[in-house]
């Protein structure tokens, strides 16, 4: 049966998409409401490269990142392969070959974080029908690390700055930081804001106005004024997973307003 198709990109770091805890079920480690509804949508996940799938939990950090047990950092395929340009490249080749793997009545990219700044890079492709952009800073990934030392205007640490303007530094693209290479947060940190002005097809900006990884994330609201196929949801109180002060988290809440924007849109 033909449904709308989903291609939800998940967001940073070395996690398989599910995992198992000794039983023979596999659990997702993406937001698992997007398949409550599994009867209206279809999905398609890529893995990240290097990164299995499926993994048992005893062969992950506590955190479920994928790591090699000699260096205790994630394999180098995913070291030298998570960047900007090569997501790109893997999902315009997937979303070229899309009719072969599902039939749809229509394609939705569908990113969180990390992921969303690949939807972005993926706004012009021909096979996309709708975009849903969530929870990631227009103005790139570098923007959460600056923008805090950057509004200190006089009382700024030069040092700070420096170290943050070398993680963008071609020279240093092998170092490595917070389990990554410099290269990759050098891709990351393309403004999304660039390709998502090319978008023709609708498109949904979703965020939380209390994610501290987004502080320009306003300037989503601000887009539809002068992009007309765009919509904004902005989630008040709500922080980059949705989490509202209390603790209480609201991933179910905003994927029913997102999927009820790609059905009624």
């Amino acid at each position: 049966m033909k449904r709308p198709l989903i291609l939800f990109i998940p967001g940073s770091g070395p996690l398989p998409l599910f995992t198992s805890f000794g039983d023979t079920a596999y659990y997702p480690l993406f937001p698992h409401q997007l398949l409550d509804n599994g009867t209206a949508f279809n999905f398609i996940f890529l893995s990240k490269p290097g990164i299995p799938a499926l993994c048992k939990k005893e062969q992950l950090s506590d955190n479920y990142y994928f790591l090699d047990t000699v260096t205790g950092m994630p394999p180098s395929e995913y070291l030298h392969l998570n960047t900007l340009e090569f997501c790109r490249s893997a999902y315009s080749t997937l979303l070229d070959h899309i009719g072969e793997v599902c039939a749809s009545t229509m394609v939705i990219a569908m990113g969180h974080s990390q992921g969303a700044r690949v939807v972005a890079e993926l706004a012009t492709h021909s096979k996309i029908d709708k975009l849903v952009y969530m929870s990631a800073d227009p103005l790139g990934r570098m923007a959460a690390l600056y923008d805090g030392e950057y509004a200190k205007f006089r009382h700024r640490d030069p040092e700070k700055l420096s170290f943050l303007h070398d993680l963008l530094n071609p020279a240093f693209a092998d170092s490595t930081y917070m389990g990554e290479r410099y290269e990759s947060f050098r891709s990351f940190a393309k403004p999304s804001l660039i390709p998502l002005s090319k978008a023709t097809a609708p498109t949904l900006l979703v965020y939380g106005d209390m994610d501290p990884s987004c502080p320009n994330c306003y300037v989503l609201s601000l887009l539809p004024e002068w992009l007309p196929q765009m919509k904004a949801l902005r989630y008040p109180g709500y922080d980059h997973n949705y989490f509202d002060p209390e603790g209480t988290n609201h991933w179910g809440e905003v994927v029913a307003d997102v999927f009820r924007w790609i059905l009624g849109n």
